[in-house]
């Protein structure tokens, strides 16, 4: 079983005391751990109540927002924690020979145990933790994932496939369909198209909206969530409305007046295009991506999957397909079973 941990206002809790002790435990150097002393010692803040100001308050604890040392601070706040769950790798759960009792990313923090009485030893040591350090768990906000029932203390932590939660931005649940991630991403990416449609009066501020706004949100979602080439077509249809001004609506099939044709939209800079990047063309490579990856997994050395006895002489085959990829521009098997004979 999984719990999404929910730490309260995790950033603003950081006390500043128990920083500095932590840096100075994993040897830090001095002089780094004195400009971070200097750097939070002494701050003040004023709070606007109905347009006039406080006093000034020192505050104590919170790590500075927009700073971009604060993530790195708090992820060393927190690394005592994932230690401490760790070293009592008995509650986690094993997979092969590694026990994984934990991922952490940022706030967004998640506990692997094997069965109710490890998850209860690992939120105690969770909360040992809180009590030292100053950060709070906000034990009604944590979730449990699992695919068993639970206790009736527990029950109503469970994570339900009627109201699925996030774990890094991924929609998670029990039996949840690939369709209803999917629709969930989807309807993300459509709404930022529709927000930013009006926002660029160029083909090429459009464009570069796409890719550094729109479409990493995407690509990211589409890592977890999987897709066919028909939800890729669309995802190029919507795209194409953004590009020429359209209102977006994923279900029209009608075109207005198009000032660039297609394939201008999608060609290289080289062929005077506005190099676009292609749906089908980034879905074709992440699958290719997703398939070398899986065999990589399988045939590493310290594997012992019975799968990798039989599947690493074929691993080099795919890997100098997904070579030639960028040579022949789509995936072919046969070329790659050709030119691997021929060499």
């Amino acid at each position: 079983m999984v719990a999404l941990l929910d730490f309260e206002k995790a950033f603003d809790r950081v006390d500043h005391s128990y920083l500095l002790t932590v840096l100075r435990h994993y040897g830090f150097p001095q002089v780094f751990v004195d400009m971070v002393r200097v750097l939070y010692s002494d701050r003040r803040s004023k709070i606007l109540v109905n347009g006039h100001l406080s006093k000034s308050v020192r505050l104590h604890r919170g790590v500075l927002q927009g700073d971009p040392l604060s993530p790195l601070l708090f992820v060393i706040a927190l690394e005592p924690m994932c230690q401490l769950l760790r070293q009592n790798p008995g509650y986690g759960i094993k997979t092969g020979d590694t026990v994984h009792t934990g991922s952490y990313f940022a706030d967004d923090s998640q506990l692997y145990a094997a069965d109710e009485e490890c998850l209860h030893r690992q939120l105690a040591l969770v909360q040992s933790f809180c009590d030292k350090s100053g950060f709070r768990l906000n034990v009604d906000k944590t979730q449990i994932l699992t695919f068993a029932p639970l206790s009736p203390a527990l029950a109503s932590m469970a994570v339900t496939s009627e109201a699925p939660t996030k774990s890094l931005g991924i929609l998670v649940a029990p039996n949840l369909s690939p369709m209803a991630g999917f629709n969930y991403v989807f309807e993300r990416f459509v709404s930022r198209l529709s927000l930013w449609l009006y926002k660029a009066r160029t083909y090429a501020g459009k464009v570069a909206i796409l890719h550094s706004i729109c479409l990493p949100v995407l690509w990211y979602q589409l890592s977890f969530v999987p897709a066919d080439k028909t939800l890729a077509k669309l995802i190029g249809r919507v795209m194409l409305q953004f590009m020429h001004g359209e209102e977006i609506n994923p279900t029209s099939t009608t075109t207005g007046l198009r000032f660039v044709k297609k394939a201008i939209v999608f060609a290289d800079k080289d062929d005077c295009g506005l190099d676009l990047h292609n749906s089908l063309d980034l879905w074709q490579q992440h699958n290719r991506s997703l398939m070398i990856r899986c065999v990589q997994a399988l045939t590493k050395p310290q594997s012992k999957s019975k799968m990798a006895a039989w599947i690493s002489p074929g691993y080099a085959l795919l890997d100098e397909a997904f070579s030639l990829g960028d040579q022949h521009k789509t995936f072919s098997l046969p070329v790659a079973t050709r030119h691997s004979c021929v060499n």
